[in-house]
C-alpha cells in the first residue's frame, strides 16, 4: 500500500485540471480519467514540468489502480491543485479589451473621450489566463460572483481560457442573441477542440448550479 501511494506522490503536485468540450474530445478521452459536466468534460492532467501551461498528459484509467485511488479523489485533487497553483481572476471585460489594444470609445465634438460601453460584462479566468474556464468549477467562486451581481447570471464560454459573465438582470443583452453570437464566433475557430461550448450557461442561485440556458 505504501509503495503505491508513494507512486502517486511522484505526481501529486503535478496534477491539474482542464475543462474541455466533451463531444469534440470524445476519442481523446477514451480510457482516460474524466467526469462529464453538462456538455463539457472535467479532465485531470499531469504536467510534465514546472511550467504548467506547456507539456501535459491526460491521466490514464490504469493509473487509478496503480495509485490505489478512485476517480473522484483524482478529480478533487486536480481541482484543488488547479486553484492553489493558478488562482482566480475576475475583472471587467473592458480591462481585457484595453490590453488587446482595441479602441472601444468615440470622441465627442468638444474633444472629450467618452467610452461607448457599460461595465456590465466581466471575465472569469485564472492567473495565467490559460485554460481558465475551469474556474467555473469552484462552487464558492460561483457564489461569490452571485453575491457580486446580487442576481443569477449568464456565463458565455468565450474560449477554453476564460468565460464572460453578466447579470441575468441586465436586460439590454438578449440571451437569444448571445446564443447566436456564440455559434457564429465558434464557426470561425480553426479547430473544434479549441471550442469550449456552443451553449450559453446560467447560474441559478436557487439551485446553486450552472445549467444550459
Amino acid at each position: 500500500m505504501y509503495k503505491e501511494i508513494n507512486k502517486l506522490d511522484d505526481y501529486i503536485n503535478r496534477l491539474n485540471v482542464r475543462l474541455i468540450n466533451y463531444e469534440s474530445n470524445k476519442e481523446s478521452l477514451e480510457d482516460k480519467v474524466f467526469r462529464r459536466f453538462l456538455d463539457l468534460a472535467i479532465v485531470p492532467t499531469i504536467c510534465n514540468n514546472d511550467d504548467y501551461d506547456v507539456g501535459y498528459q491526460f491521466v490514464d484509467m490504469y493509473k487509478l489502480k496503480e495509485w490505489d485511488v478512485n476517480m473522484d479523489f483524482i478529480i478533487s485533487l486536480s481541482l484543488y491543485n488547479s486553484r492553489r497553483i493558478n488562482g482566480i481572476k475576475f475583472f471587467p471585460m473592458m480591462d481585457y479589451v484595453k490590453e488587446l489594444g482595441v479602441q472601444m470609445y468615440e470622441e465627442d465634438p468638444y474633444g472629450d473621450i467618452e467610452y461607448n460601453y457599460r461595465e456590465e460584462m466581466f471575465v472569469l479566468t485564472n492567473n495565467p489566463s490559460y485554460y481558465g474556464a475551469s474556474t467555473i468549477l469552484y462552487d464558492d467562486m460561483l457564489r461569490s460572483v452571485r453575491n457580486f451581481f446580487r442576481s443569477d447570471y449568464y456565463l458565455i464560454p468565450s474560449s477554453l481560457h476564460e468565460v464572460i459573465v453578466y447579470s441575468a438582470e441586465y436586460k439590454e443583452i438578449d440571451p437569444e442573441y448571445i446564443k447566436i453570437l456564440i455559434k457564429l464566433v465558434n464557426s470561425h475557430v480553426w479547430s473544434e477542440k479549441q471550442i469550449l461550448s456552443n451553449n450559453l450557461y446560467l447560474y441559478s442561485s436557487v439551485k446553486d448550479i450552472i445549467e444550459i440556458a
